[in-house]
Parts: structure tokens; C-alpha cells; sequence
């Protein structure tokens, strides 16, 4: 017998289609392309700035793509849709049957037939008063990185090999 897996729908696209696109870092050549729309991690971002006392979560909602010109396939996130009914302290946050309600909702009302390609989560943080602009990689990685219960996470819930995790 074989296990029953998702379906997960591919969109053919011309990536070069989507605009001038940023390389945040460097990839190597087998790994999956992710495009990720301006406007969803500055949401992320604002929405993390003002709870900054407490982790946030959000859900990234996005298609998996094939690009018509080099076949190559890419992830194309295009929503940050913010976890609402979380339970969140400052060292976790707690997905509920709410949140998980609530973003199926924004799936449906935005019907441009978009997957889960994600999630994203901020941990509490204030940068020393040593600190310069931009912060030191060490003082970064003190509030940048991914707990053992965020490990868990993302193995067991978003757990399909093209979906990503921001912080």
C-alpha cells in the first residue's frame, strides 16, 4: 500500500515575469529558489516590532512554481498572513485551532488558489547599547536563531520539502 501524499499544485510562470528580483544570499546550484515579495517581510517585520516584549508567528502563503524559460522549480511567497489566536510568551508562541482557522479563511478570501509555503517568527529581542548599525554577527545571532521547539515545528507541521521559515 501507498501512503496517500498531498497533492501540491505546481504554476507554471516565467520567473523573469515577476520583476527585478534581489539576491539575499549566495545558493548553490541545487537549491530551491525562493522569491518572497517585499511587502511580506516588511509586514513581518512591523508586525514583530511591535510586540517586541513576546514571540509572533505568521503563516507565509505562496505557490510552488516552474519556470516556463529554464524549467527550473522555485517557491513564489506572496502572503504573510499574521497567526491571530496564537498563545505567545517571550520564549514561545503556540499555533491554535484559531490560527489555523483564521489563515485558512485568508486562503479562501484571497482565492488565488495559494499553499502554506511557510511560516515566520520573531523572538524578543533589543540590541546592546554597544551595538553599532548594523549589528555585529555575534550580537545577530543572539536573537536570530532557531530554538529546538522551532526545530520541531517545522519538521512536524511544516514539513514539506519546499516550505520555508523566516525569522
Amino acid at each position: 500500500l501507498e501512503a496517500d501524499e498531498p497533492q501540491v499544485p505546481i504554476r507554471t510562470i516565467r520567473r523573469a515575469a515577476l520583476g527585478r528580483t534581489v539576491e539575499w544570499d549566495s545558493s548553490e546550484r541545487h537549491d530551491l529558489r525562493v522569491l518572497i515579495r517585499r511587502g511580506v517581510l516588511e509586514q513581518a517585520v512591523a508586525e514583530a516590532a511591535e510586540a517586541p516584549e513576546r514571540e509572533v508567528a505568521g503563516f507565509l502563503l505562496g505557490h510552488l512554481c516552474r519556470d516556463v524559460d529554464v524549467r527550473d522549480l522555485f517557491l513564489w511567497v506572496t502572503c504573510h498572513v499574521p497567526a491571530e489566536g496564537t498563545e505567545a510568551t517571550g520564549t514561545s508562541v503556540t499555533f491554535t485551532a484559531q490560527t489555523w482557522a483564521r489563515a485558512r479563511e485568508v486562503i479562501a478570501w484571497r482565492d488565488e488558489g495559494e499553499i502554506f509555503a511557510g511560516w515566520v517568527h520573531s523572538h524578543p529581542f533589543r540590541f546592546c547599547s554597544e551595538c553599532p548599525t548594523p549589528p555585529k554577527p555575534d550580537c545577530v545571532g543572539k536573537v536570530l536563531f532557531f530554538s529546538p521547539e522551532d526545530h520541531f515545528l517545522m519538521e512536524v507541521t511544516f514539513a514539506q520539502p519546499f516550505m520555508v521559515a523566516l525569522m
